[in-house]
C-alpha cells in the first residue's frame, strides 16, 4: 500500500503526529510519503501514485485543494481534523470567518472524504453532530494517551485505509479489470467459455491479487458471486481464497429483484417485469449488478418477441430507460449487440450511468 500524508505546514503538533505515524507505517510494510504544500502534493500524486491520501488538520484552504487534486486523480482520501472541528475550536473564530471557512472548504473536505478519523469518543461525537459524513472511525492519538501504542495506531490507520479501498471497488478498477470481470460474467451466465475470445480467457488468468480482490468484493456486495465463480471454473482459473467475512467495508449487500414473478411468465413479459424492477431500483438509488445479470440471463436463455417488447415498453413509457439499460448490459455483462432485444442508447444520461462512480452509488453506503 502506498500512502501519502498531507498537512498544513503551520501546525507543528500535527507535524509531530504525522512523522510518528509515517515511521510506524513504514515498519508495517507500507510505502509512505509526506508533503505540506499543494504543489508538492500535486507532484507526488503524479509521481508517487499513492493508493490512498490521508489529509490532516483544519482551517486551511490547502486541505480542500489537495482533496480536489486527489479526487481528480481517482484516488480516495481520508480526513483527520485532529481536533480542529471541535465545537470550542470553532467558537474561537469569529462567526463571519467560521461561516466563510465552513462554506468554502471545511464542509466540502468532510463531505467528500471516504471517511473521517477522530482521536477519541468526544471528537467522533462532534464530527457526527456536524452530519457531514456517516463514515467516522476512532483511532486514539498515542502522543496524548498511553492507552494505545504508536505501532497499534499505525496498524489501525492502515486497517481503515484498507476498509476504504475495499468499498465500492468498481470505482477503483482499471478498464482491463472491468472488461475481464464482464467476460467472467458472460461465461458464468452462458455456461461456455467459447462465448468469449481466447485472449479474454487469458486475461482472466492474468488477474493479479489486487484485481481479484476488487472483483470478488464487488461480486459479493452486488450478489453475483455465484456467476463470477462459475465463470472462473468454466474458464479453468483458480480464484484466490479471500475470506469476505474478515474484510470490513462500508458497503451494504444489494437486494435481488423480488422473486414473486411466476414461473409461467417468460419472454417479453418477463423482460418488462425485470426492466421495471431495475427502473424502480434506479429511482431508489439501488440498481445493482444482480439486476443486470438477471436481465442478461433472460436475453440469452429465453425467446423474446422483440416487436411485442418494444410495444410494451412504449405503452409504459419505459423505452428510453430500457435502451440505456442495454448500454449498461453491453459494458458490464459483455452482451453482444446482436443479442439485444432493443438497441442500446448512448446518450448523455446513459454515459453518466456508465461511469463506475455513478453505478456504484446504486448501493447506499
Amino acid at each position: 500500500m502506498k500512502i501519502l500524508h498531507f498537512f498544513p505546514p503551520h501546525d507543528t503538533a500535527i507535524g509531530e503526529y504525522v512523522s510518528m505515524i509515517e515511521a510506524q507505517q513504514n515498519t508495517l510494510g507500507a510505502e509512505v510519503a509526506t508533503c505540506t504544500s499543494v504543489n508538492e502534493a500535486a507532484r507526488l500524486l503524479a509521481d508517487f501514485s499513492p493508493s490512498i491520501v490521508h489529509i490532516h488538520g483544519g482551517w486551511s484552504v490547502s486541505i480542500a485543494l489537495v482533496a480536489r487534486l486527489t479526487m481528480g486523480k481517482g484516488v480516495r482520501y481520508v480526513y483527520s481534523p485532529q481536533g480542529q472541528l471541535q465545537p470550542w475550536i470553532i467558537k474561537e473564530k469569529s462567526p463571519k470567518i467560521k461561516k466563510l471557512h465552513m462554506a468554502i472548504y471545511q464542509r466540502w473536505a468532510c463531505m467528500h472524504a471516504a471517511c473521517l478519523i477522530g482521536m477519541g469518543k468526544m471528537e467522533v461525537t462532534s464530527l457526527g453532530n456536524l452530519k457531514l459524513n456517516r463514515h467516522i472511525e476512532t483511532i486514539r492519538n498515542p502522543l496524548f494517551t498511553e492507552s494505545i501504542s504508536c505501532k497499534e495506531a499505525a496498524r489501525q490507520t492502515i486497517a481503515v485505509y484498507q476498509k476504504v479501498l475495499d468499498t465500492s471497488t468498481l470505482e477503483l478498477m482499471d478498464n482491463d479489470t472491468i472488461e475481464t470481470m464482464s467476460a467472467l460474467i458472460k461465461v458464468g451466465i452462458c455456461g461456455d467459455k467459447r462465448w468469449i475470445e481466447v485472449s479474454e480467457q487469458q486475461r482472466v488468468g492474468a488477474l493479479n491479487y489486487i484485481q481479484w480482490r476488487q472483483v470478488i468484493l464487488h461480486a459479493h456486495y452486488h450478489n453475483i458471486s455465484d456467476i463470477i465463480e462459475k465463470g472462473a471454473r468454466i474458464i479453468g482459473v483458480t480464484m484466490p481464497e479471500i475470506d469476505i467475512t474478515t474484510m470490513p467495508t462500508y458497503n451494504k449487500p444489494a437486494q435481488r429483484p423480488d422473486e414473486a414473478i411466476g414461473t409461467d411468465v417468460s419472454g417479453a413479459s418477463k423482460m418488462i417485469w425485470l426492466i421495471q424492477q431495475a427502473q424502480e431500483a434506479s429511482d431508489n438509488g439501488m440498481l445493482s449488478f444482480c439486476h443486470l445479470t438477471d436481465i442478461a440471463k433472460t436475453i440469452y436463455n429465453e425467446r423474446i418477441d422483440e416487436q411485442r417488447l418494444e410495444q410494451l415498453l412504449a405503452d409504459r413509457g419505459m423505452t428510453l430507460y430500457a435502451q440505456r439499460l442495454m448500454a449498461l448490459l453491453e459494458r458490464y455483462t459483455d452482451i453482444n449487440e446482436g443479442f439485444m432485444p432493443i438497441k442500446a442508447l448512448y446518450d448523455r444520461t446513459a454515459k453518466h450511468m456508465l461511469k463506475p462512480d455513478t453505478l456504484t452509488k446504486c448501493i447506499r453506503l
